[in-house]
């Protein structure tokens, strides 16, 4: 199913602040203050079939795994605990495949690792310089045992922790 997100390109935001909008499943940024529209493909809702109509399947909470974030860049100089961010991993608890996007407000050598609670790592996602900006690295879910495991970014003297379970 195609969707659509359209937003007014004159926001009310200073000139010299860049907005953007990420789309954690593809990895496309979009400069809201270029484009106004922004077009994805998304499964259909499931549909469930109550007495002999069939009607769609409506989610009972949100989900904490959004697909997309907003960026707001008002150009200051991020603090040391802005400077490296790693959110958590979409979707989570994860059976096939989880997006994990991580951040630098400057270049630097980095390392992405999932390791299991004895601290083992079980997958390296990235290893060695990066530029700075956003990022997405995939987690391949098949590989790993049913359980929870920790996402570890290592970039300059900043470490970011989130955690990931797998399900099946």
């Amino acid at each position: 199913m195609e969707m659509t997100l359209r937003w007014d390109g004159a926001m009310d935001l200073p000139a010299d602040w860049r907005v953007t909008l990420h789309d954690r499943r593809t990895g496309v940024t979009v400069d809201l203050r270029e484009q106004t529209a922004y077009t994805f493909s998304a499964p259909p809702a499931p549909r469930v079939s109550l007495g002999g109509s069939a009607a769609p399947l409506q989610p009972l909470a949100a989900s904490s795994s959004a697909r997309f974030t907003l960026t707001v860049d008002t150009g200051r100089q991020p603090t040391a605990s802005e400077a490296v961010t790693l959110a958590p991993p979409a979707p989570n608890p994860v059976r096939h495949e989880a997006a994990l996007t991580w951040a630098l407000a400057q270049p630097e050598s980095v390392s992405l690792e999932v390791v299991d609670l004895l601290g083992r790592v079980v997958q390296t996602l990235a290893d060695g310089p990066a530029d700075a900006g956003t990022h997405v690295a995939r987690v391949r879910a098949d590989a790993l045992a049913a359980g929870v495991y920790l996402v570890r970014l290592r970039a300059g003297e900043e470490t970011r922790i989130q955690r990931l379970t797998i399900a099946r």
